[in-house]
């Protein structure tokens, strides 16, 4: 896998991105190790609606209950990997993908859990309008007396 490169950005980048590479939409969270964000940036903010400082000092499950992520195991060495669907500010449904990794001092103990992930909303739009078009397709063939002719575009 080819390492990442940073993104160009045309403002200050935040603690975060100085850290750790990032591409464009690539939304970073990190958690010190009782689940309390400590970092959030720029991308989290413009996707989430929700200001650093908003949401720092919060529980990771305040911003993301659905995420399925368990603090417990991950800081036990297990990787998270998941998509999942949380609330922005405004109270849209966002679609998320997210991947965590541990980060350790020189001793070896850790002191941060970083999650990265991606607003994987606009994959997911075709799908449910497929799926409420075979719904209301369902529908209509259940609430049909007689019959439904299906024609093609060309009426055939």
């Amino acid at each position: 896998m080819a390492p990442r490169r940073k993104k160009a950005r045309s403002g200050p980048a935040t603690e975060i991105e100085k850290i750790i590479p990032v591409e464009e939409g690539d939304i970073v969270v990190v958690m010190d190790t009782s689940g309390r964000i400590v970092g959030w940036n720029t991308e989290a903010e413009r996707t989430l609606g929700y200001q650093a400082k908003e949401v720092r000092g919060l529980q990771w499950d305040v911003i993301f209950p659905k995420s399925g992520l368990n603090l417990k195991s991950v800081l036990g060495g297990e990787e998270f990997a998941g998509g999942f669907e949380t609330q922005a500010k405004d109270g849209r449904s966002v679609s998320l993908c997210f991947y965590s990794t541990i980060v350790s001092d020189r001793s070896g103990k850790t002191t941060r859990v970083v999650c990265m992930g991606r607003d994987v909303t606009s994959f997911w739009q075709p799908v449910d309008q497929a799926q409420e078009v075979e719904k209301k397709f369902h529908l209509l063939t259940e609430l049909s007396v007689d019959g439904v002719i299906v024609l093609s575009t060309r009426g055939e």
